[in-house]
């Protein structure tokens, strides 16, 4: 029977002359779509990153970070939000902006390629 380990023991492998087990790739046949798992995905993946970019409040943040650097985080944000009300109001309507030009861009996009392949 093993005998519980003190608080000094390590645990010693009963298999100590065995190299460690080198996984050997998924075999995937000729016709099989590769990027068939992923293609679903990313595309919503990469919209969802997109729509949560906040560079302007990450900017607020930080800057709230430099003046307030002994309190936690929320702490600082809200001592930066009574101070600079107008900072952070610009802050917002900044990321607003963005993230709605994002959206136009990528609805641009998607628009000019329906015209394209319409012609």
């Amino acid at each position: 029977m093993d005998e519980p380990l003190t608080d000094n023991a390590m645990p010693v492998s009963d298999d100590t002359n065995s190299s460690p087990q080198v996984p050997t790739p998924k075999q995937i046949e000729e016709t099989q779509d590769i990027t068939s798992e992923t293609k679903s995905e990313a595309p919503r993946d990469t919209l969802e990153r997109l729509t949560r970019l906040y560079p302007f409040l990450h900017l607020f943040i930080a800057h709230a970070k430099h003046c307030y650097p002994d309190v936690t985080q929320r702490e600082r944000v809200e001592y930066m939000r009574r101070e600079h009300r107008k900072f952070h109001l610009w802050c917002r309507i900044g990321d607003y902006i963005f993230v709605s030009l994002i959206c136009v861009a990528l609805l641009a996009t998607i628009g000019i390629n329906i015209w394209n392949l319409a012609n």
